[in-house]
């Protein structure tokens, strides 16, 4: 992203600690993330790697994220789990699905395609280093796109925006053949976030009401069309499941009533990550994260998380 008030920096967040998973630390789940600056945690993939005491491995819990606190992924591997995951998180902020539709404010940040062919495949997968150390019946593979593809050509670089009746199907193009390059490696489990209501976020409310309407207009057509294509996945990669968990739905009902998720209102930015929706105008905080990681349990579970078995569905 381009967006000079939004990428601050990432917060350390020196009162998180890890909540220690003793069951089946033999017998690890496996956390795989793909996506942007609402989902990373800064991860190296050449540095420190998961472990049962150290389920993130690279950096502490908290720390290299965009809400002041941990995020969804963070809260989901310790806080929320009943057993030892391993979380490994590719995702970067300012991600796109690929450069050659809607490229990245930096070559350095990788999109989904790189965060898939030069992270996972070159490193956690069979003939390479550690290796395919999970298994298709103990891992999920969580994608959470869009927010760039959308925000960028609307905010910054307009040379790519296109019709989205046009760009929105050469997206999930992309998207669903990178999940395919998943597939093939073993990826059963699928969890398939929606694209948020960042038109209700203060940066985009700052750009005035068109900006705000376009960014809408795109968030639920993305949304649908993402939604349209998953069934279509799966019967057509024997032995798939996914659940889709929709962001959208779930963060405007906390927009629309701030007070009843114990938030002062919808539009109020502290960096604390715990007071306010937003930690800056762009990013929402470690609490909201919180709640999200809670709202998005049930649909872990439908894919195992809890050793259940795999059923998937629609959460919010």
């Amino acid at each position: 992203m381009k967006y000079v008030s939004v990428f601050v920096g990432l917060l350390t967040y020196a009162n998180a600690a890890v909540i220690s998973q003793s069951q089946s630390a033999s017998n690890p789940f496996y956390y795989f993330a793909f996506g942007d600056s609402y989902t990373t945690t800064a991860f190296n993939n050449r540095g420190t790697q998961p472990s049962p005491g150290n389920p993130l491995g690279n950096p502490p819990l908290g720390q290299g994220t965009f809400s002041g606190g941990p995020n969804y992924v963070g809260w989901l591997t310790t806080k929320y789990n009943s057993t030892t995951v391993l979380t490994y998180d590719f995702a970067i902020g300012g991600a796109t699905i690929t450069d050659s539709l809607v490229p990245t404010a930096d070559p350095s940040i990788h999109t989904f395609e790189q965060q898939v062919k030069m992270y996972f495949e070159t490193q956690y997968t069979s003939g390479s280093s550690p290796g395919k150390i999970w298994a298709s019946d103990n891992s999920i593979f969580s994608i959470f796109f869009g927010i760039n593809d959308i925000g960028l050509p609307l905010t910054s670089e307009p040379q790519y925006l296109k019709d989205m009746n046009t760009r929105i199907p050469e997206l999930l193009d992309y998207y669903f053949s990178l999940c395919a390059n998943l597939y093939n490696q073993g990826a059963r489990r699928f969890m398939f976030v929606g694209v948020p209501p960042s038109d209700r976020s203060p940066y985009i409310e700052g750009l005035g009401s068109s900006v705000s309407a376009q960014w809408s207009a795109w968030a639920n057509n993305f949304n649908g069309q993402l939604a349209a294509r998953i069934p279509q996945f799966t019967a057509n990669h024997a032995g798939s499941v996914a659940a889709t968990y929709d962001y959208h739905r779930w963060m405007t009902l906390v927009l629309d009533s701030p007070t009843a998720y114990g938030f002062p209102d919808a539009t109020c930015i502290n960096s604390n990550g715990v007071s306010c929706i937003w930690w800056n105008n762009y990013h929402p905080g470690s609490r909201l994260n919180d709640l999200l990681a809670q709202r998005m349990l049930p649909a872990m579970n439908s894919l195992g998380f809890d050793g259940s078995k795999p059923v998937g569905g629609y959460f919010y």
